[in-house]
């Protein structure tokens, strides 16, 4: 028989997150899957940063960057 569950590893045993249907002291063949690592997205497509401002006196700074970042204005 084979069967898919998730478990969670803590102090070094394997706790299943599920009931599962095995005799007491049953011997069973375990095979590891990690779950896909994902990026956090913000929440509704915010964009985590937009609450974030300065008073810098300047405009775009991605306009002019080099200016700016070399001291040329």
């Amino acid at each position: 028989m084979i069967k898919t569950i998730r478990a969670i590893y803590k102090n070094g045993v394997l706790q299943p997150l599920q009931e599962v249907e095995l005799e007491e002291n049953a011997e069973v063949v375990l095979t590891f899957e990690s779950p896909p690592v994902t990026t956090a997205e913000p929440p509704n497509g915010t964009d985590p940063l937009a609450g974030i401002s300065f008073a810098s006196g300047l405009g775009d700074l991605a306009q002019n960057f080099d200016d700016h970042r070399f001291g040329r204005k």
